[in-house]
């Protein structure tokens, strides 16, 4: 997007009106299977902003989530994050109980929207291998952020943990520390009979910026054969061993055509059989 363009699209968030976008939201169609959209273009007509909308005690985190990743990733050498990028946040505005992120439009295609298209769509991204590659490395880039010093486990300021470990994919509390959140999933074993049968948690001791849901949705290749991370409602602070579980996690095509690996980046798997049990123990995700 050309810089006039940018100075554009951040004028028109900050005058946006929320009632207009609330009206246009009413006059749209369910999304895919009858699910209530998350998220939409505006205007409808010429876009320049992406609009993500839902419940504020998870797109509020969400959103500061995602400035922070975006701050970050601009202070990475230029030669380390070419190609891979993140949407800017011009504004996020809370109403009632909903919240909404007024975002970059980014014009492209998700991973899902390329896969659509072709049976052949493993290869089907233009560029083949290059694309895994830069999808590989993309997650890296986020793991490898800057962590602050006074981080939790959880999301960029605090709050519930959003990770597909977990029933609906939030954390059943706030854990104040890993030694809390590793007591927890230890004592879940022991309440499901499983502490007997599967090794007993160790988690690592440092925090990561863990991209949980890896869904082909969240990201997006240009024309230009750049790389946008789009979403932030899973990404948290967490131990590695949670990125090795979101790596395994079934029905996920980004994990499986990585085969649940990261090039020169090991993720650790002495907790995955144990984890998988405490998910379990936990319901469905």
């Amino acid at each position: 997007m050309a810089a006039h363009t940018y100075t554009i699209a951040r004028q028109f968030a900050q005058d946006l009106n929320l009632q207009e976008v609330r009206d246009f939201l009413k006059r749209q169609p369910l999304g895919g299977y009858g699910c209530t959209r998350t998220g939409f273009a505006y205007p409808e007509d010429n876009p320049l902003v992406w609009i993500k909308f839902g419940e504020g005690s998870d797109i509020i985190p969400e959103a500061r989530t995602h400035r922070y990743a975006f701050r970050m990733l601009q202070q990475v050498p230029e030669e380390q994050r070419r190609n891979i990028y993140i949407p800017e946040i011009y504004r996020c505005i809370a109403h009632l109980q909903r919240a909404y992120i007024v975002m970059e439009y980014v014009r492209g295609r998700t991973v899902a929207e390329v896969r659509a298209e072709s049976p052949l769509a493993v290869r089907a991204l233009a560029g083949g291998q290059r694309n895994l590659d830069m999808l590989d490395r993309a997650i890296k880039l986020l793991l490898s952020l800057p962590v602050p010093e006074d981080a939790l486990p959880g999301p960029y300021g605090g709050g519930l943990i959003r990770h597909p470990m977990f029933p609906a994919s939030r954390s059943p509390w706030y854990y104040r520390s890993i030694n809390e959140m590793e007591n927890h999933f230890n004592q879940t074993l022991v309440e499901g009979h499983m502490a007997d049968r599967v090794p007993k948690i160790m988690l690592e001791r440092e925090l990561h910026l863990v991209p949980g849901d890896l869904h082909d949705t969240n990201f997006m290749f240009t024309e230009a054969g750049n790389l946008y991370i789009i979403d932030f409602g899973q990404t948290c602070f967490l131990p590695l061993s949670l990125m090795t579980f979101a790596m395994r996690t079934p029905c996920k095509w980004i994990a499986g055509m990585l085969q649940g690996k990261l090039k020169d980046f090991p993720l650790p798997e002495k907790n995955q059989i144990s984890l998988e049990q405490v998910s379990c123990v936990f319901g469905p995700y």
